[in-house]
C-alpha cells in the first residue's frame, strides 16, 4: 500500500485548524489511512488503498480531512477555461512511441523547500505506482520564466539534439543520456527500441525535456523563491494523464494558487478530440438506484443523511429523488466505477462506528457450498493420481496471461491501475500460472505433474459488474513423452471419480496447444474445459524445454 512522507507544518497549514496525534489519527480514517511514524518534522502515513491517489499528497489528504469535518469548500474555476494562450503541439511522428502530453502553468505560488520536496516526492509517488515506473506516465516541472510558447512535442533522431540533463553540467545528445546519465541507464529500456526519441521543445527550441527520461537544467530545475512553475505529463494512457494532471492543479490550487491551463492540440485523434483544454474534468456524474443505499448499509438513510455524509467525501451538486441519487464526482477522483463505491464513501462518511447493528432474528448453520465440495473432492482426486498441488495469486500480468500464450487481450479483467506490471490482470486461465510454475522448475527431477483448484475471472456483460468469478482446475503433465493420451486418462479418472459418464471431446483449435492434439471437453453439451498438447511456441517464450500436456476444466459448469 503507498506510503507518504508528509511535513507537518505543511500540512497544518492546509488544514482548517491543527489536530493532537491522536485526533489526525482518527481523522485519518476519512482516508483510509493511518499514521505509521510522528516522530521528527514528518507525518509517515500509509494509505489502505490504492485507488485514491489524490490522497498521496499532503493537500488531498488535507482536502479529504476539512471535507469531512464540514470545515470548508472547495471549488475549482479553472475547470471551465473554453481557450488558453498556452498551447502544446503534438507533432505526428510521435504517435507511435509515446503518443500523448498534456499540461498547464501555475503562477502565484511560492516554492518553499517543504513544497518543492513534496512536488518531487508527489512525481516518484504517480510515475512509480500509478504509471508503472514512468512506462505509462512521467512528470516533468519547469521554469515557467524560461519557457516560450508554444511548447512542441515531438520524436527526433537519437542524435540530433544536445541538451544539459539535470544533474550535470555538460551537453549530452540523447543517445549519449541513454548510456551516461544515471536515470537514462535507469529508464533507457522505455525507448531505446525506437528510432526516434520524445522530446518537449519551447518555439525557440530550448529543451524542457526528454521524456520519459530526463528534464534539462536549464528550464527543468525548479528551486525554493520560484513563484511560477509549468508541468506535463506525457505517457500512454492519456486518461491517466489527465486524472493526475487534475489532482496536480487541484492541489496546488487549495495552496492559493493560480492556474492557468494549457491547449492541447494533436494531429491525430484522442479519447478527448484533437483539440482540448487541460487539466479537464473527466468523470462527471454518476446515478444509482437509492435502494442500493438500503441493500448494502441494511437500512435506508433519510435524503438528508446521504447528502451530508456525501459531502463530507467531497461529492457535489447532489440531487436524490424517490428512486435515485445523483452526484457530481469531484474532479480529483476516478475510483467511482459502480454504486458500491458511492454508498462505501457514504458509509466512511458517516462513519462505521455510527452504524447500529443489528443481532440476527434467528439461526442459520454454516456448511461448504457444493462448489467447495466438488473443489475438495477434485483436489483428494488429483493428489491420488500422483499430482502435486500449487497455490497462486489470481492476480497476474498481461505478459504472461496473454503474449506467451499466443491470445488476444479479450474477456480478460484489466486492473485500471495497477501498482506494478507484474500483477495488472485477473487471470482467466490457470494453464499460464502452471507453466509459469514450470518455467522456474527445469532443474528438478522429471516427471513434473502439478495442479491447481482456484479462481479465473471473466468479463460478462450481464453481470452486475461487468464479470464473473468462476471455479477452475488446471493441471499440467512434463515430461520427455507427455502426450495427448495421457492428459485423456487423467480426464478420464476425474470424471469417472466425480460421477460423470455422459462427457465428450470434440476436436478445437486453441490458440496455446497443438492443432489435431487439442480437443474441448463438454458434458450435457455444454463446454467445460479443455486438453491437449502444448505447442512448441508457447514452450520456449516460458523457457520450457520438455513436452506438456495440460487439462483444464471450469468446475462451476460440472457442477451443474
Amino acid at each position: 500500500m503507498p506510503t507518504v512522507e508528509i511535513n507537518k507544518n505543511d500540512l497544518n497549514s492546509l488544514l482548517t485548524q491543527k489536530f493532537s496525534d491522536e485526533k489526525l489519527e482518527s481523522l485519518l480514517e476519512s482516508a483510509k489511512g493511518e499514521l505509521k511514524n510522528t516522530a521528527g518534522e514528518n507525518y509517515k502515513i500509509e494509505l489502505n488503498d490504492t485507488n485514491r491517489p489524490d490522497l498521496w499528497t499532503s493537500a488531498g489528504i488535507a482536502r479529504q480531512i476539512n471535507l469531512y469535518l464540514k470545515n470548508k469548500q472547495y471549488t475549482y474555476p479553472f475547470f471551465n477555461t473554453k481557450d488558453s494562450d498556452l498551447t502544446i503541439e503534438v507533432d505526428s511522428n510521435i504517435k507511435n512511441i509515446r503518443p500523448y502530453v498534456v499540461g498547464f502553468a501555475v503562477k502565484k505560488i511560492n516554492i518553499t523547500e517543504p513544497l518543492l520536496l513534496e512536488l518531487i516526492q508527489n512525481q516518484e509517488k504517480f510515475a512509480d505506482n500509478f504509471g508503472r515506473k514512468r512506462k505509462d506516465i512521467a512528470i516533468g516541472i519547469y521554469k515557467l520564466k524560461n519557457i516560450t510558447f508554444p511548447v512542441k512535442y515531438k520524436a527526433v533522431a537519437p542524435d540530433a539534439i544536445k541538451f544539459i540533463p539535470l544533474g550535470m553540467e555538460q551537453e549530452l545528445n540523447l543517445k549519449e543520456i541513454l548510456k551516461e546519465h544515471p536515470k537514462g541507464i535507469e529508464y533507457k529500456h522505455l525507448v531505446e527500441e525506437y528510432d526516434k526519441y520524445p522530446i518537449l521543445l519551447d518555439s525557440k527550441n530550448n529543451v524542457l525535456s526528454f521524456p520519459p527520461v530526463i528534464n534539462s537544467k536549464f528550464i527543468g530545475e525548479v528551486e525554493v523563491g520560484d513563484t511560477e512553475i509549468f508541468i506535463e505529463l506525457t505517457g500512454y494512457n492519456l486518461y491517466n494523464l489527465m486524472i493526475i494532471a487534475n489532482i496536480f492543479a487541484c492541489d496546488l490550487a487549495d495552496r492559493g494558487a493560480e492556474i492557468i491551463p494549457a491547449k492541447i492540440s494533436y494531429p491525430y485523434h484522442t479519447v478527448f478530440g484533437e483539440n482540448f483544454i487541460a487539466p479537464k474534468i473527466i468523470e462527471k456524474e454518476f446515478s444509482l438506484d437509492k435502494s442500493y443505499f438500503s441493500k448494502i448499509v441494511g437500512f435506508m438513510p433519510e435524503d438528508s443523511d446521504i447528502k451530508e455524509n456525501l459531502e463530507k467525501m467531497g461529492f457535489i451538486n447532489i440531487d436524490i429523488t424517490a428512486d435515485t441519487v445523483k452526484v457530481e464526482i469531484p474532479p480529483y477522483r476516478n475510483d467511482i466505477m459502480h454504486a458500491v463505491d458511492v454508498v462505501e464513501d457514504f458509509i466512511i462518511g458517516k462513519g462505521f462506528n455510527n452504524i447500529k447493528f443489528e443481532m440476527p432474528t434467528y439461526m442459520t448453520v454454516g456448511s461448504l457450498s457444493n462448489l467447495e465440495l466438488l473443489s475438495d473432492k477434485v483436489r483428494d482426486i488429483m493428489v491420488g493420481i500422483g499430482f502435486q498441488e500449487v497455490i497462486s495469486n489470481i492476480l497476474n500480468s498481461k505478459e504472461n496471461i496473454y503474449d506467451k500464450m499466443n491470445l488476444p487481450e479479450i474477456n480478460g479483467v484489466e486492473i485500471a491501475n495497477p501498482m506494478t506490471e507484474s500483477y495488472n490482470v485477473l487471470r482467466n486461465s490457470i494453464i499460464p500460472v502452471l507453466l509459469e510454475v514450470e518455467s522456474f522448475s527445469g532443474k528438478a527431477d522429471y516427471p513434473h505433474k502439478i495442479f491447481e483448484v482456484g479462481d479465473i475471472a471473466l468479463k460478462d456483460k450481464e453481470n452486475n459488474y461487468g464479470s464473473k468469478t468462476l471455479m477452475n482446475m488446471g493441471a499440467a503433465s512434463i515430461h520427455s513423452s507427455s502426450n495427448f493420451s495421457e492428459v485423456k486418462s487423467y480426464l478420464n479418472n476425474i470424471m469417472y471419480y466425480i460421477g460423470i459418464d455422459n462427457f465428450e471431446l470434440r476436436e478445437e483449435k486453441i490458440p496455446f496447444l497443438i492443432d489435431g492434439r487439442s480437443a474441448a471437453v463438454f458434458v450435457n453439451n455444454i463446454k467445460t474445459g479443455y486438453i491437449g498438447e502444448v505447442h512448441p511456441d508457447v514452450l520456449e517464450k516460458w523457457d520450457i524445454n520438455m513436452p506438456v500436456t495440460v487439462l483444464e476444466l471450469t468446475l462451476d459448469y460440472l457442477l451443474k
